[in-house]
């Protein structure tokens, strides 16, 4: 449990900063010079509705990078090549929230994957079984009510055990499980930051973060 719920935190902590490191991106191209100052903001707005809408959904099945994501992440990379090849000052600050922003989205993704091996899993299975039949079996011939009480609570604490154990440890799905909300919300206001800070221009993506 302690194992699963180490898993669980670093997948949330690297979610938050991801989205945290998108945003900073996006503040930080403010200072640099036109046209690559719309160019990444622009490219900063569809990689994060691309992680929202394409990449997200793979998270649930085990983790794995949607292209339509890295085609953005590598866009950050050509216009950071364009600024330093003009010496700009934003050019290292730039460098330094997309390889955080990298790094906390390589996390994510290997965090949905278990933790726990299924062969480990199984064995904990098998051996609360055999925890459970043999304090049945060693009850007394003439027990009462509270020895088959006790019994039923022990089975039933461990199975939740077991599975509390499973939800917690494939973080993207099932009951307990971390959203893309953070994100959402992230690509929601830098959306809104580019449509007031470019009026009128047209962001090279749909809703889905999909290169139009």
């Amino acid at each position: 449990m302690v194992l699963a719920a180490e898993s669980y935190g670093s997948a949330s902590a690297a979610v938050e900063a991801e989205a945290g490191r998108v945003d900073q991106l996006y503040e930080v191209a403010d200072y640099a010079p036109e046209p690559q100052r719309e160019r990444l903001q622009a490219a900063a707005v569809c990689y994060a509705r691309a992680i929202q809408a394409a990449e997200w959904p793979l998270m649930a099945e085990g983790g794995e990078k949607s292209p339509v994501a890295s085609v953005w992440s590598s866009g950050f990379r050509t216009h950071f090549k364009e600024l330093a090849h003009r010496d700009d000052p934003t050019f290292e600050l730039l460098v330094e929230a997309d390889d955080e922003r990298s790094k906390a989205r390589q996390t994510r993704i290997s965090e949905a994957s278990p933790a726990i091996p299924p062969s480990v899993y199984w064995f904990m299975v098998v051996a609360l079984a055999a925890t459970v039949g043999a304090f049945a079996f060693g009850l007394p011939r003439d027990r009462g009510p509270s020895h088959l009480t006790l019994l039923c609570v022990l089975a039933v604490l461990f199975t939740g055990s077991l599975l509390l154990i499973e939800d917690i440890d494939t973080p993207f799905s099932g009951q307990i499980r971390i959203t893309s909300e953070t994100m959402a919300q992230t690509a929601q206001d830098i959306s809104e930051d580019y449509a007031a800070d470019h009026p009128g221009g047209t962001l090279p993506c749909d809703a889905g973060g999909v290169r139009t």
